[in-house]
């Protein structure tokens, strides 16, 4: 009796496991069918952000992404292999988003065929391996004539994967390039260098290098001074050192802001590069925009200068020896944002005399530090800008960080409450700016805005070495000063969505804390 009753539970649970089974097939096999996954990381890293969801939702036509990726070479260690996975599943994200109007196209490019010839044909860079063979593993982004490439997919940058991506996908899907402003009383854009104000910085005619470097990507097109409206075409407005604008271009700059367009600002308590009439005359080269700057909830004093011992420059001095001059700023990345794409790569940058930037009391503004100086800093006044390391310690009280670069965010108000400045020549007011129909007292949606305090670490000087070889005019640059200005257009140009894309969170999770139990 107990041996049949045992017999018949054995065979119950025998039963009731294979039941189990098969309904835990069952599940996954109608799983797989279901388009839904579970990102159950911390940080969100194989989900796609809501501004690349909105960009891809916008697709006019279809993108191609070919992903080229050497996955037989024998010599390709494993640490390569497993982000390689990782980046054709989370191109598979973009595939399932995108709702058709993303295609994945997975490529071998095994040596000698036809596939390495396309590769070679985008650009795409090779590693050599121990064996010979090169290895691949960059994308190409097709749309209809229009191509982007990413030459090689490094492994170091995987936090910025969504971001690299997703602008690529939005420049092939754009078509037309984008169009820069460049408003600047130095000669930015190119100068004769004996008409006054040239500088003895740019010793020829040639425009900056920042300038001949945007022109590869953007059309960039000059803004005169004297202008009273900003082409609403204009994607991007670049002020470089706004000393004594007219309230008419002010007028102008306040009204482009608030119409949705995008800005960068460089102003200087004290500008090196401006070695024209104002140094001739006594007055001190510094620009400010406090009008501006009050309606955007932010300050900028013009008069002073930051003293920051912890980011000294070793530079020659008066005498020919080394010293560390402390207001020359090489801020590496202690003082980078990290988590801002538009200094999460950058290395170091080169800040000659630069101001400090606050957020004003009560200001609703978002305000987000780019660039910050030590804590051992401090403001002083530009009248002291003569005085040797040594005497800048005199009364020194250091008050760090301060911000001497920031995004800034929101819904302005208008700086001009009243409407339209009268037009002196006439006494009539100014018509609104940017080819609107009236006057705008607010925004029109959240601004974005980019402020330096700094306008000497875009010029040449600062930033790049010029030379000449076999007759061929070469530069190299030797700081991130350049990069800062380019990933900060890109983003700006990009609009909200590509804003909103951040630097991701690390795929790597050491163990950095054990736990020892007695």
């Amino acid at each position: 009796m107990e041996k049949g009753y045992d017999f018949r539970r054995t065979v119950i649970s025998a039963v009731g496991l294979a039941a189990l089974f098969l309904i835990v097939m069952l599940v996954n096999v109608l799983l797989s069918f279901v388009p839904a996954r579970i990102d159950a990381t911390e940080e969100k890293l194989y989900s796609l952000s809501e501004g690349t969801r909105n960009i891809l939702a916008r697709l006019d036509e279809p993108v191609t992404i070919q992903f080229f990726f050497s996955r037989e070479s024998a010599d390709l260690v494993g640490q390569m292999k497993l982000y390689a996975r990782r980046v054709e599943d989370f191109l598979s994200e973009y595939e399932r988003a995108a709702g058709g109007k993303i295609v994945i196209e997975r490529v071998d490019p095994k040596p000698d065929s036809d596939a390495e010839d396309w590769a070679l044909s985008y650009g795409l860079k090779s590693l050599p391996t121990g064996g010979g063979e090169p290895f691949y593993c960059g994308l190409a982004f097709l749309c209809q004539d229009r191509e982007e490439v990413i030459e090689f997919l490094d492994p170091g940058r995987e936090d910025l994967l969504e971001y690299d991506v997703t602008r690529s996908i939005q420049r092939v899907s754009a078509g037309a390039r984008g169009v820069v402003g460049v408003i600047s009383p130095l000669p930015v854009l190119g100068a004769d260098p004996g008409q006054p104000g040239a500088g003895f910085q740019q010793a020829d005619s040639r425009p900056w290098f920042f300038v001949e470097e945007l022109r590869k990507t953007y059309e960039v097109r000059e803004v005169p001074l004297s202008a009273d409206r900003i082409d609403p075409d204009v994607d991007l407005v670049l002020l470089v050192h706004p000393k004594d604008l007219e309230p008419g271009m002010e007028y102008a700059l306040d009204q482009y802001v608030l119409g949705g367009g995008r800005m960068a600002v460089f102003v200087d308590p004290f500008c090196v590069s401006d070695t024209g009439r104002p140094m001739m005359s006594g007055a001190v080269p510094s620009s400010s925009l406090p009008r501006l700057f009050g309606a955007w909830g932010i300050d900028v004093e013009s008069g002073r200068m930051v003293v920051d011992f912890e980011h000294a420059t070793t530079v020659r001095g008066a005498t020919g020896q080394t010293e560390n001059n402390p207001l020359i700023l090489s801020i590496g990345k202690d003082g980078l944002d990290a988590g801002n794409v538009v200094t999460s790569r950058l290395e170091q940058m080169l800040l000659p005399v630069a101001g400090a930037i606050a957020r004003k009391p009560g200001a609703s503004v978002d305000f987000e530090p780019l660039v910050s100086t030590g804590r051992e800093a401090a403001l002083v006044e530009t009248a002291r800008l003569r005085e040797d390391p040594a005497g800048l310690r005199k009364g020194f009280a250091p008050g760090g960080p301060y911000p001497v670069a920031v995004r800034i965010g929101g819904h302005f108000e208008s700086a001009f409450p009243d409407g339209p400045p009268a037009d002196e020549s006439g006494g009539e007011e100014a018509s609104p700016s940017g080819g609107a129909s009236a006057h705008l007292d607010k925004g029109l949606k959240s601004a974005a805005v980019i402020v330096a305090a700094d306008v000497d670490f875009l010029a040449d000087r600062f930033s790049v070495q010029r030379g000449s070889v076999f007759g061929f005019n070469v530069a190299q640059t030797f700081n991130d000063n350049l990069n800062f200005l380019a990933n900060a257009c890109e983003i700006l140009i990009g609009g909200d969505d590509l804003i909103g894309i951040r630097s991701r969170g690390t795929f790597e999770r050491p163990f950095d804390k054990v736990l020892i139990r007695k």
